[in-house]
């Protein structure tokens, strides 16, 4: 809880601002661009931009869902905090820790070339990543008003 408030307290972390359907909208397109470019990418075995995109993926369509309930986030490890915390009721604990293990993975491709990631676990993120972002769409599409609200309130609440 502690993150939470630290979270809500720091430069670009996370605001409550006017919830937004268009950017809700965007953010759908880009992590359905990024399974694109996830599959394209590991047909030519490019596993480091793979991973990225599987990671951004799962991302994008969590940030939809921060728009669509007005939520913005500039900090990677505060939008995971938030979902956690405030999505618990929503979003399945196990679909974090793929987020969590894809984000680790990313950056274990993306940055360094003496980390090695094994194939079946690299193998599990880019066949979870679709069922990902699939559930989560559907959540985006299950919110109304009045379940916004109550996101917003929770979020009010560490304030």
């Amino acid at each position: 809880m502690n993150k939470v408030k630290w979270c809500l307290n720091v430069k670009r972390g996370v605001k409550l601002i006017k919830p937004n359907e268009n950017l809700s909208k965007s953010y759908i397109k880009k992590a359905e661009d990024s399974l694109i470019s996830m599959r394209a990418n590991l047909r030519e075995g490019i596993t480091d931009w793979a991973s990225s995109a599987a990671y951004y993926a799962r991302y994008h369509i969590l940030y939809a869902l921060f728009m669509k309930c007005g939520i913005k986030s500039e900090i990677h490890e505060c939008t995971l905090e938030i979902a956690k915390v405030v999505f618990s009721e929503f979003i399945q604990a196990s679909r974090i820790k793929q987020l969590e293990k894809a984000k680790i993975q990313r950056i274990n491709l993306q940055y360094y070339t003496d980390r090695l990631v094994e194939k079946n676990e690299l193998d599990q993120n880019m066949e979870t990543a679709g069922d990902f972002v699939m559930e989560l769409k559907g959540i985006i599409e299950s919110f109304d008003e009045e379940r916004i609200e109550v996101i917003r309130r929770k979020i009010r609440d560490f304030m």
